[in-house]
């Protein structure tokens, strides 16, 4: 869980300074801040679920994005902006892309979820989901 954590700070800071695009779909939070319902967790529904991997196909689109982008530019990762393939987030996500040349990170928090569920990834391709620490 540590390096989730240090993961967060490195994505936060390589965003506030290399200026990283965020985009949000549907971020409004609604009753399940309110009562503390962990949407992602053993009890996750079939809507919910669905969410998810929504989230995670867009993950690894985003990593195959970057892939081709950073072949076809020598190595150097590109902004969100740049990438080939539109991005359409399920609902309630909101994506955080930051790109540094040889390297990129980025975050998919779903905004609905109390238990605030993130996917986050980078040039390294893996795909890993974490909730922050209580």
């Amino acid at each position: 869980m540590e390096r989730t954590m240090v993961f967060a700070a490195v994505l936060s800071a390589v965003g506030a300074a290399s200026g990283a695009t965020f985009l949000s779909q549907g971020a409004t939070p609604v009753l399940a801040q309110q009562e503390r319902v962990c949407l992602h967790d053993a009890n996750e529904n079939a809507a919910q679920r669905a969410r998810r991997q929504q989230a995670i196909r867009v993950a690894r689109q985003i990593n195959t994005e970057e892939s081709r982008a950073a072949s076809a530019a020598g190595g150097v990762y590109q902004p969100l902006e740049s990438l080939g393939a539109p991005i359409t987030l399920p609902e309630g996500f909101a994506l955080g892309l930051s790109s540094a040349g040889k390297s990129y990170a980025f975050s998919l928090k779903d905004k609905i979820d109390a238990c605030h569920f993130v996917l986050f990834s980078d040039q390294d391709g893996l795909i890993y989901q974490a909730a922050p620490l209580q």
